[in-house]
């Protein structure tokens, strides 16, 4: 699952669905307890058509307050908690709301400055549609070194690396160069220049080197008789595997003694057949034997995993590195064609090892890259980097980095044409600055894609479907409950700090409704919680929990009844006057975006900015929890 999809299944699932859910599923787990198992409410209002009110009392100290609560006739939750002089020098404030198709959020952050940061500027960027896809950042900062670390700058001088990784359907590439200036006593010049490249017969490795050597190991390479034979044992490994062969020659070669050793040069070439095959039975045992073993029972076949390795070849390598006192420098260049072999040669394996239905993934897998090839898309990240000391006694860091498609436009149409899952808009932006003696972030992102909410759910299906333990059934009661919309909003200042959320479903009882089916003790209609500096207040109540004519030791049967309970009948208090504590619905509706949708569509859905406090949290099943 991706983590776009793990986001949206976070923020539906924040307080009311885990714990209402987990809770009920501990219950039946445990078995349902007898009265006096367990502690109780303090008292039990019986109304006359059988419902239950329960009220929950705890004289607990809290540094904060709030309060929470839930309809579940009306679909909804909400819940708010505050807290007072919270002492931060960090001040903030997010807010995140999503509905079945959109997932969206932006914040604000500062923060003290540490006096060794000097500058600092933060800008990335990110954007995904139908049309484009590219992503831009970059980080420029300064730090200042701390006296006694001074002598650092006196060393290092600069670091500095770029490339780019290329991949499209069949294609793996990746260049680029790194150079370090520093200072290295002790260290011997050596440069080494590999090249390796793809022929009819098989591959060629040429390799150029100077290097100095010493002690006993000059002696080793003190005649070209010598060196050749070493360098033809360094390749016996190759030769002695099936299928494969190398011969080497030794071009070019140089040896002068020194006071220390000697100074070495050495140019040869190796012509190497079945490279590729090598590497192949390489990744297919490897494979085999994470999941489940060759060739067993349980797990794939080599034969199965080779077939999709059949093509995965390296066309070509190049990597040169200079090394001595004062620093060094490499740069590489690596082709694989038809890597794609590589993931297909997984999803086998993965596909027969994997207990659990994911055939249906493995196969979309497949069908993406399918789609990549068909489309000849392709991706570049690319960067720029360097580190660098400075006369001042400072280090400075400057960061390119970006990413670029081709034929995104084509790849788009051909996952419509395999019936894959829609690309949908996502949009990413942060930026981070230090000003003065503070540094101040702002962010924000925006997710939106047809049945974003359901495939979030189906894909985490899957997922958990693999595992014998997991409890997957509540999943189910998620889909059934028709998610409309939630919203999470916090912040925090010098003088206090808010915490508030709140969620809309268009049928709550499908969740709650366990509570009733684990434990026969009617099921939850409403819920508030209400916690002050003094303590802790409850509400709960249940519909149908007995019959209208049940009598004092039928109510003491329910889960969360116990012989210290008050027990009221309904005779004993007057239900027209007497009021509980409970949710504004009205005010939860115009809080949480899309609240007042029909099942048949979505309201518009604002990128909501700012915000003041903060989760969503889930009453009837906090209380459940709570008193077990």
């Amino acid at each position: 699952m991706s983590r776009l999809q793990r986001a949206v299944l976070i923020v539906v699932l924040l307080g009311l669905v885990g714990s209402s859910t987990v809770g009920a599923i501990g219950i039946a787990e445990r078995g349902e307890p007898t009265a006096n198992e367990t502690s109780g409410a303090q008292d039990a209002y019986v109304a006359g058509d059988g419902d239950v009110v329960l009220v929950f009392e705890e004289n607990d100290s809290t540094p904060g307050s709030g309060h929470l609560g839930m309809n579940v006739e009306k679909g909804l939750a909400y819940g708010i908690y505050e807290w007072a002089a919270v002492e931060s020098n960090v001040t903030g404030s997010m807010t995140m709301a999503a509905n079945r198709s959109r997932l969206n959020g932006s914040g604000t952050i500062s923060a003290p400055r540490p006096d060794a940061l000097e500058e600092l500027d933060v800008d990335v960027q990110s954007r995904q549609t139908e049309d484009v896809a590219k992503s831009d950042a970059t980080v420029d900062a300064t730090i200042a070194l701390p006296d006694d670390s001074k002598m650092l700058a006196a060393i290092f001088s600069q670091a500095q690396t770029s490339g780019e990784i290329y991949t499209s359907g069949t294609r793996l590439s990746t260049a680029g160069t790194a150079n370090l200036s520093m200072m290295l006593p002790g260290t011997s010049s050596t440069s080494v220049d590999y090249r390796l490249r793809a022929t009819e017969d098989g591959h060629v490795l040429e390799v150029a080197r100077e290097s100095h050597v010493t002690g006993r190991n000059a002696d080793r390479w003190a005649t070209r008789e010598r060196a050749a034979d070493r360098l033809r044992r360094q390749f016996e490994s190759i030769s002695s595997m099936d299928g494969t062969s190398s011969a080497v020659s030794l071009d070019t070669y140089a040896f002068e003694r020194t006071n220390d050793g000697a100074t070495l040069e050495l140019a040869y070439t190796v012509e190497i057949e079945g490279l590729n095959e090598m590497l192949q039975q390489a990744v297919t045992d490897g494979l085999a034997t994470q999941t489940g073993g060759a060739d067993q029972s349980f797990g794939p076949t080599t034969d199965a995993i080779s077939d999709s390795l059949a093509n995965v070849s390296i066309d070509r390598a190049v990597v040169t590195a200079d090394l001595g006192s004062s620093g060094g420098n490499v740069s590489w260049n690596l082709t694989v064609d038809n890597y794609d072999g590589l993931a297909r040669a997984y999803f086998t394996a993965m596909e027969a090892s994997v207990e659990g239905n994911v055939s249906d993934r493995i196969d979309n897998f497949r069908s993406q890259l399918d789609a990549m090839a068909a489309a000849e898309f392709s991706r570049t990240l690319s960067w720029n980097s360097t580190v660098e000391s400075t006369d001042e006694g400072t280090i400075e860091l400057d960061l390119d980095a970006k990413t670029r498609t081709t034929n995104w436009e084509t790849l788009v149409t051909e996952r419509q044409d395999r019936d894959l899952p829609p690309i949908g808009t996502q949009r990413f932006s942060l930026q981070m600055a230090a000003t003065d003696d503070r540094i101040d972030g702002n962010g924000s992102f925006w997710v939106q894609q047809a049945n974003l909410y359901n495939r979030t759910i189906e894909s985490y299906q899957q997922s958990v479907a693999q595992s014998t333990t997991a409890p997957v059934e509540w999943l189910g009661d998620l889909e059934a409950a028709g998610f409309k919309g939630a919203r999470l909003d916090a912040s925090v200042n010098r003088s206090g700090a808010v915490l508030e959320g709140g969620m809309a479903f268009e049928n709550l009882s499908a969740i709650t409704s366990q509570v009733a089916d684990r434990t026969g003790n009617g099921t939850i209609e409403r819920a508030y919680v209400e916690q002050a500096d003094n303590g802790t207040t409850a509400y709960l109540r249940m519909a149908n929990a007995v019959d209208s004519e049940s009598n004092e030791s039928a109510v003491r049967q329910l889960e969360m009844v116990s012989e210290e309970t008050t027990v009221h009948s309904s005779d004993e208090w007057d239900q027209e006057s007497a009021s509980f504590p409970t949710m504004d619905a009205q005010s939860v509706r115009s809080y949480v975006p899309n609240a007042a949708a029909s099942e048949s569509g979505d309201l518009p859905l604002p990128l909501l900015g700012g915000g003041a406090g903060v989760a969503v949290l889930a009453a009837g099943a906090v209380v459940y929890v709570w008193r077990r």
